[in-house]
């Protein structure tokens, strides 16, 4: 059998710095990584909802997470309905680029979008509005919307937040500040 420093010896004689080699998932990159990337794509994206599930309730929010079929991914503290979509970097002519699909604003209020890469995996943020007013210039397709960012995990037209910190700090305030009333 061959082994993974069977491999790179191999692979390390190919001259050109095609996209490929950079966004090659391995072991020395990312342990973790590298485990999701070698799901099917449903598990990494059922296995995306619960690491996020168990991340907003170590944060202290109550979350449920729906079945699957359902309309939205998690309900947060009863009022909030969350979509989870996870994006695998891929090639894309000469780049890369992270899609998400079956995007439909009107399910959800807010919609996390998780970014796995070969060194680990981030989250960014966008509420239903922010879909639906970036949506004007663009095509829904039968199953929703796809959206797409570049290799920098950037995407010009549409509004989001860059990190998951920022969704605590917001729905934290706000949560409290409904409980007060």
């Amino acid at each position: 059998m061959f082994t993974m420093t069977d491999f790179e010896r191999v692979r390390s004689e190919k001259r050109s710095g095609s996209i490929l080699d950079a966004i090659l998932f391995s072991l020395e990159k990312n342990e973790f990584a590298y485990s999701m990337n070698l799901c099917n794509s449903h598990d990494r994206g059922s296995y995306a909802e619960k690491l996020l599930r168990d991340k907003l309730v170590n944060h202290g929010f109550a979350v449920d997470h729906c079945a699957e079929g359902g309309d939205f991914d998690l309900l947060i503290n009863n009022n909030i309905r969350a979509e989870v979509k996870l994006g695998t970097v891929q090639s894309y002519n000469k780049s890369v680029r992270y899609t998400f699909h079956k995007i439909k604003p009107e399910l959800f209020d807010v919609l996390f979008m998780m970014f796995l890469d070969p060194y680990g995996m981030s989250i960014k943020w966008t509420t239903n509005e922010m879909i639906s007013e970036w949506s004007v210039d663009y095509k829904r397709g039968k199953d929703g919307y796809q959206v797409s960012f570049d290799g920098s995990k950037k995407c010009g037209k549409l509004v989001y937040n860059e990190t998951f910190d920022g969704f605590v700090r917001i729905y934290s305030d706000l949560i409290q500040t409904l409980v007060g009333q």
